[in-house]
């Protein structure tokens, strides 16, 4: 198949996110720890074939053996994000070594718990996440103005930061609406998901807006608007 087809990117469903399993038939037993190999075996082929491989979910075992984790990022389950807040913890550890997004069921095109689209895109920014856009060919006209202001915006400022470690995350609002990552090349991102303006003292942080910084300057900053 991939002689034929010629991909350069492959998606496996499942495997990222199912636990391990065991199996205890003397025909085929098989320990938790067999079936991590696998899994690791599979994903290891995948890229021995020269594709870029990814998987829902994601977990630390398969950090070096995939390039990207689908729906690891966070997913707009109402019974957290009514009740809690998001905070990129994955990425704090593994930022450097492993991409994410969010689950291709909460992705920018619809609203959901976890936001509507320029909540989903600064949250994305500030986590150093990819951006995740579904859509029919008939639907990609009305999409390619907010594509191409999302490439412009988080894929080239990730670009800059996708091999570095996200050092620090920290709140700047008592709701949590607001706050800022901090990357070992010396990048800074400062959002605001909510509506109200926020005054952090060494600036202004209006509602649904940025701030890029790098080395301590601020090199972007706008309101974001789809």
């Amino acid at each position: 198949e991939v002689a034929a087809v010629a991909p350069n990117c492959d998606f496996t469903d499942i495997l990222g996110v199912t636990g391990l399993n065991e199996c205890h038939a003397p025909e085929h037993g098989m320990s938790r720890t067999r079936d991590m190999e696998l899994r690791l075996d599979f994903f290891r082929h995948v890229r021995s074939l020269g594709l870029v491989n990814s998987t829902e979910g994601g977990m630390d075992y398969l950090v070096p053996a995939v390039d990207i984790f689908d729906g690891l990022s966070y997913w707009g389950d109402p019974r957290v994000m009514q009740t809690g807040f998001t905070a990129p913890l994955f990425n704090l550890v593994y930022h450097d070594a492993v991409i994410v997004a969010q689950h291709p069921l909460d992705e920018y095109s619809q609203a959901s718990a976890s936001g509507d689209a320029v909540e989903k895109a600064l949250r994305d920014l500030a986590y150093g996440a990819a951006p995740l856009h579904t859509f029919t060919l008939r639907e990609f006209p009305g999409h390619r103005a907010w594509i191409r202001k999302l490439y412009d915006l988080v894929a080239k400022f990730q670009g800059e930061t996708a091999f570095a470690a996200m050092t620090n995350h920290e709140f700047l609002s008592p709701d949590f609406s607001a706050f800022r990552t901090t990357f070992a090349s010396g990048h800074q991102v400062e959002v605001n998901l909510g509506w109200l303006d926020l005054n952090l003292g060494h600036a202004a942080l209006p509602g649904r807006s940025y701030r890029l910084l790098r080395d301590g300057k601020a090199v972007a900053a706008a309101t974001l608007v789809r």
